[in-house]
């Protein structure tokens, strides 16, 4: 069941947030930014679970998810006619998860509802080394299991 909500997540952003103008190789994961990552790239990681509600068959679950939006400061997208970089285009990304999930709160089979608990943190640790910025949304999903 895990299986079954990380892969609809994943598959709910990559049916809903157009690649940009280019750019032909998959860039939503489940999973941290592999070494040698081309940006854009959105990632997906589980950050922790709880169990609550039980029935005689079932339970609901609580998982929550971190999504980070991650961006090069060098690279430039067109999205539509309008052409994104850096801050940009990492906060655009960012809008467009936000609009997606709350528009897809059931988003897989025996999910109950999808939370959004933090909109958007900015990081911006990897940017003086790397020229990398990230901004990290928080969800928490809720599902019969």
């Amino acid at each position: 069941m895990l299986r079954d909500v990380m892969k609809g997540l994943v598959n709910l952003l990559r049916n809903n947030i157009p690649a940009p103008a280019g750019r032909t190789d998959p860039w939503i994961y489940p999973g941290w930014p592999r070494q040698g990552f081309k940006p854009p790239w959105i990632s997906i990681v589980q950050i922790g679970s709880s169990e609550g509600a039980r029935t005689i068959a079932k339970s609901v679950y609580s998982l929550v998810y971190q999504i980070d939006i991650w961006v090069s400061l060098k690279d430039r997208y067109t999205i539509g006619d309008e052409t994104f970089a850096g801050s940009k285009l990492r906060d655009y990304l960012a809008d467009k998860v936000l609009e997606t999930i709350k528009n897809n709160k059931q988003f897989a089979d025996n999910v109950l509802d999808t939370e959004i608990r933090n909109t958007g943190q900015d990081f911006d640790d990897l940017l003086d080394e790397h020229g990398i910025l990230r901004k990290s949304i928080t969800i928490e999903v809720r599902y019969w299991g």
